[in-house]
C-alpha cells in the first residue's frame, strides 16, 4: 500500500524495542509529537521496522499525559489488552491495512500537549529470527480546522470487555 505522500511529524521509541523469545509481546511506546496548540489530524503511517515481527498496531490518544506515570527510561511499558491511559483509539495498523488519509474536509482534533501511545503487538511465533523492533509513527495534520471532525472507535464481539470500547475478537 503506498504511504502518506506527505508527513508533518515523525517519530519513534528512543531506542529499538528488544522482544523476548517465545510468546507474545505488548508493548506501549509513549510518543511526543509536541503539540502546542489545538491541532486537527489528517492521516497517520506504521512503518514497521521488523515485518516479521510486528504483529499489529493500535495507537491511543493521551491528553492527560497518563502515559508518562507508566513508561520507563526506555520510553516503553507492558500494555496488555490497551494502552492503559484515558484516551481514545485513533488509529491501527495490521498488514494490508492503508494508512488513515483523510479527505481534506474531514480530520480528528488533538488537544495541545496530547501525547500518543502506540500498543505494539509483537508476534516472534512466526518466525522472526531478529527480536528487535523500531517502528516508525508519521502524522500529517490539517492546514485548518475541517467541516467534519472524525472520531475512531474500534468494535467488536467479546462477552467481556478488555478495555473501555474495546470488545474485539
Amino acid at each position: 500500500n503506498p504511504g502518506l505522500s506527505e508527513w508533518d511529524f515523525e517519530g519513534s521509541a528512543a531506542t529499538p524495542v528488544e522482544v523476548t523469545p517465545g510468546g507474545d509481546d505488548f508493548v506501549c511506546i509513549v510518543i511526543d509529537p509536541g503539540l502546542e496548540e489545538e491541532t486537527w489530524l489528517q492521516g497517520a503511517e506504521f512503518i514497521p521496522d521488523n515485518v516479521e515481527l510486528v504483529h499489529h498496531v493500535v495507537l491511543f490518544s493521551d491528553p492527560t499525559r497518563a502515559s508518562l506515570d507508566l513508561v520507563g527510561d526506555d520510553g516503553t511499558y507492558p500494555c496488555f489488552g490497551g494502552a492503559g491511559v484515558p484516551g481514545s483509539v485513533t488509529a491501527a495498523w495490521a498488514p494490508g491495512v492503508p494508512p488513515l488519509d483523510l479527505p481534506d474536509d474531514m480530520a480528528t482534533r488533538i488537544a495541545p500537549g496530547t501525547l500518543f501511545v502506540m500498543q505494539m503487538h509483537y508476534s516472534p511465533q512466526g518466525g522472526a529470527t531478529d527480536l528487535s523492533d523500531k517502528t516508525i509513527l508519521r502524522f500529517r495534520y490539517a492546514d485548518a480546522s475541517p467541516q467534519y471532525e472524525v472520531y475512531t472507535q474500534l468494535m467488536g464481539n467479546l462477552e467481556f470487555v478488555l478495555h473501555p470500547g474495546l470488545g474485539l475478537v
